[in-house]
């Protein structure tokens, strides 16, 4: 989960457009977040970390996608990086907490 290559430039005003880039979106999310070492997703505490990103990035998403304009994808936008960014820290969690077990 290095980079952001993302449609975020892409243009959607259509809804179908509007969709498919939402779908696009979180098939790259879903793609990142799988690269991740097995177990952390299972890891209960992994869940609570994320809980309030999580939730910011879908309630922006659903808003851009009711109203799409510029600054409803800059949320968008900023709630994916702060989700990604949660991830990152329970996979590094979860790798102390593995260790400490070890």
């Amino acid at each position: 989960m290095n980079r952001l290559p993302l449609p975020w430039t892409d243009s959607a005003s259509e809804e179908g457009e509007v969709r498919e880039l939402a779908r696009r979106i979180c098939r790259k999310l879903t793609t990142e977040l799988a690269a991740m070492p097995s177990g952390v997703a299972e890891w209960a505490p992994a869940w609570d970390m994320v809980r309030d990103a999580n939730a910011r990035f879908i309630a922006e998403l659903v808003s851009w996608e009711a109203s799409p304009s510029d600054t409803t994808m800059h949320r968008v936008r900023g709630a994916y990086i702060d989700l990604r960014v949660a991830w990152r820290e329970a996979e590094f969690r979860y790798d102390i907490e593995r260790r400490a077990v070890s």
